[in-house]
């Protein structure tokens, strides 16, 4: 598929990804590119591509790096959304079972913590990780505070 569209199709592509700090293979994106290519340049062509976005998010990804392999599971993924996920507009999650979460600040996002590693009586690492996220936390809290903004 050579056409004019496809340079600029694939700079909206390659720009949506990297604004959420992705980048992707050559394949991957020449594959996105033919994947998106029969919609032109329809207004809501943002919006797929935010949905492939989402769907590698959900992909446990080794890197920032997107291979050709999680673009297809990705496109599949989006392709066999069910209607009956979509008419869920709210979830409502017991208090005791809501997941626990993590910001990765090199990913730039949260990832769940695994809980059945959680024990009673934990090793030094636990405490020392426990003073490192409570350190975090004041350290943002400081930043946010109007007294350490700059003016």
């Amino acid at each position: 598929m050579a056409s004019a569209a496809d340079p600029a199709l694939r700079r909206k592509v390659v720009t949506n990804f990297k604004l959420q700090g992705l980048s992707l293979k050559s394949d991957a994106c020449s594959l996105l590119v033919d994947v998106l290519g029969p919609y032109g340049n329809q207004d809501n062509i943002d919006d797929i591509i935010d949905h492939i976005i989402e769907a590698v998010q959900k992909q446990p990804l080794k890197s920032s790096l997107v291979d050709r392999e999680t673009v297809e599971v990705a496109v599949e993924e989006c392709n066999e959304a069910s209607d009956a996920d979509s008419e869920r507009a709210l979830v409502v999650i017991d208090a005791f079972t809501v997941p626990k979460f993590t910001y990765n600040a090199d990913r730039k996002k949260f990832l769940p913590v695994d809980v059945k590693s959680f024990k009673l009586h934990a090793g030094a690492d636990s405490k020392a990780q426990l003073f490192r996220e409570r350190y975090a936390l004041i350290h943002q809290r400081t930043l946010r505070h109007e007294l350490f903004t700059p003016p």
